[in-house]
């Protein structure tokens, strides 16, 4: 009995489950969100400001990392934005802020780029103000997801998708990271309960937020097989069917 204890409360780096009766598996693992395979979500502001050079953006944030791993510079990343935000409304001119960009466009706005032929999804959870200091809610980060998997299911690939504890960093949010990561995977299973988006899903802590936040494998793994057992696909559905809104062209 105390080997197979111990056996079940080795220390683990990933845990998974499949959603019932659907090919969809779920992780949730800890590492380096660009070591993954599959295409990959990253949040940044209604303005999507890019200036890492100047500090605009943070070079630690992952919204910097990204640009500096994936893109020779910010005029490149700004040229990929500015095409696939063309066709997307811009809802204000700020022109109270101090220095970068001034158009604003809707909360949860989701695009798409490929720097390298990998495939990111860009979604905006959070609004800048005057200082340039992002400011989002959980409200707001649960508004967002819904929005994203419905453009994925309707825009995007069927890639696997791989997400960070979006929202947990730089947007401030308030709320405590494994509920970040229990909304994540809630909303997820929700999102595809009208349509699929993808055969695997992964949500990827880093080994910095998994050693400061006291973030807990085992109650997530059994959180992952109440959400992917238990929950009520045709009471999804329905919810899907009146959340849903429309991806932009």
């Amino acid at each position: 009995m105390a080997i197979w204890t111990f056996w079940e409360r080795r220390p683990i780096l990933s845990v998974s489950e499949k959603i019932a009766g659907r090919d969809i598996e779920l992780e949730v693992k800890i590492g380096n969100l660009f070591q993954e395979k599959g295409a990959k979500i990253i949040s940044l502001n209604t303005i999507f400001d890019t200036d890492v050079d100047n500090g605009i953006i943070a070079e630690d944030s992952l919204q910097g990392q990204f640009t500096r791993k994936f893109y020779k510079s910010v005029q490149d990343f700004d040229k990929d934005l500015d095409a696939q935000l063309s066709d997307h409304h811009v809802t204000e001119d700020v022109h109270s802020k101090k220095r970068g960009k001034t158009k604003r466009y809707e909360l949860g706005t989701v695009i798409q780029v490929r720097p390298g032929g990998q495939l990111f999804y860009l979604v905006a959870i959070a609004n800048l103000n005057d200082q340039g200091v992002a400011q989002s809610s959980f409200d707001n980060l649960k508004f967002c997801l819904r929005k994203t998997w419905k453009y994925i299911s309707e825009c995007g690939e069927t890639d696997p998708i791989v997400i960070p504890l979006t929202g947990s960093g730089r947007a401030r949010l308030t709320t405590k990271r494994i509920t970040i990561a229990q909304e994540i995977i809630r909303s997820f299973v929700e999102g595809c309960a009208s349509k699929k988006c993808c055969e695997k899903f992964t949500v990827v802590i880093s080994p910095d937020d998994y050693r400061k936040h006291d973030l807990n494998l085992y109650e997530l793994r059994e959180f992952l097989k109440f959400v992917c057992k238990y929950e009520d696909l045709e009471r999804l559905k329905q919810i899907a069917q009146m959340q849903g809104e429309q991806c932009s062209p």
